[in-house]
Order: structure tokens, then sequence, then C-alpha cells
């Protein structure tokens, strides 16, 4: 399975499932393995392993051959995603740092509290929430933009209260 771009990106070698995230020409496909996705999401455990259509089958002698399990996620981004499931997977080389190039920015950090309410993982960022509230506090908002719902929103979902009130501040 490939991506539009011709790569498969793996999140982890062991991979038993891929996720295709995203749609039309914003589609990236991540391989991650089931177990740790159902380990840290009570929502992927009920979407992989209950009674959806997502679920791994037993599979029919016609289909014993085929080892793929696919699972389609087109509303999701598939950037802030891979952000998420790198912090699932313990690759956080996946993850933005504080500072420099490739780091947090207020769209990442939106997408990925987002995601992360989404799927019931809002735990696994604790040990990112300081960088991820450093780059909330420390951008400019001069005046009322679509970042600063995202940076409010993020916040929010991060329990920043800080950066919250900041934001709203400036909004005000």
């Amino acid at each position: 399975m490939e991506d539009r771009s011709g790569q498969l990106v793996t999140i982890s070698d062991y991979g038993d499932l891929l996720l295709r995230v995203g749609a039309d020409d914003n589609l990236k496909t991540y391989k991650v393995h089931s177990t740790t996705l159902r380990c840290t999401s009570a929502v992927f455990r009920a979407m992989l392993f209950g009674p959806w259509i997502e679920s791994r089958k037993p599979k029919t002698d016609a289909e014993a051959g085929s080892d793929e399990w696919t699972v389609d996620l087109p509303e999701d981004d598939p950037d802030s995603l891979a952000i998420l499931l790198g912090i699932a997977h313990a690759r956080f080389d996946l993850v933005p740092k504080k500072n420099g190039p490739g780091g947090w920015t207020r769209q990442s950090v939106h997408g990925v509290a987002v995601l992360a309410d989404k799927y019931d993982m809002l735990h696994l960022l604790g040990p990112f929430a300081l960088d991820m509230a450093y780059c909330i506090g420390h951008g400019s908002t001069f005046h009322i933009d679509e970042t600063s719902f995202l940076t409010l929103q993020a916040s929010w979902e991060l329990g920043n209260k800080e950066g919250f009130a900041k934001e709203l501040k400036n909004m005000i």
C-alpha cells in the first residue's frame, strides 16, 4: 500500500495495519501496530477489535493469502495523525521539537490536540504539553484569524489555562 507520492510511511516495523489517512491529493498511508493502538486508545480498540467494519474479521479460505489489513480515515489530517501515531509508537523522531525547523506550530498543536481528543489519546500528550503550550504562548496574535481560534481550542483541549486566557484576551 502506497500513498499518492508512492511512499509508504512506516511508523512501526512490526506493523500489521495500514491506515490510509486524508483524501485526494492529501492522502498518506501509515504502517502501524494494531496492538499499540488498542493499548493507547479506547476508540481505536473499539474500532479495530469491536463489531465495526474496520475490525479484522476471520478470513475465508479465499482471503487466507491476503494479509493486508487497511482502514481508511479520510476525514483526518495526515500530518497531525502522523505525530500522534509517532507518540503512541514511541517514535519521538516524528514529534516536533519546541524550537527550530520542524517545530510545533499553532496548526500542528491544534491538529494533534483535536485528533487526540477524537481518538481518546489526550493522556499521551502529557510529556509534550509544555512544548505545545510554549508554541501557543509564544505565538504573536495581532488580529483575529483562523490561528487564533485554533490556538484557543488547542489550549482548551490541553488544559493550558494561561494560553487559553492569553489568546482569549488577545481576541477581545
